[in-house]
């Protein structure tokens, strides 16, 4: 189980407590696609409604962050 733990990546708070959200490329990929007239911009607001920071959201408050 060593061996296995120590080829994963794992981040820390301090790593994801950025300004950057997690999940915040969706919203690059979905300007590019926009750019790419693949999809509406209209759309748009839908990419980042999709994505939940809730799960960071909880570990900040957990942590006192």
């Amino acid at each position: 189980m060593d061996a296995e733990i120590e080829v994963k990546d794992y981040y820390t708070l301090d790593e994801v407590d950025t300004d950057s959200a997690i999940g915040s490329f969706m919203n690059d990929i979905a300007q590019f696609f926009v750019d790419q007239e693949m999809i509406d911009p209209n759309d748009l607001p839908n990419v980042e409604a999709s994505v939940d920071h809730s799960f960071l959201d909880n570990v900040k408050t957990w942590s006192g962050k």
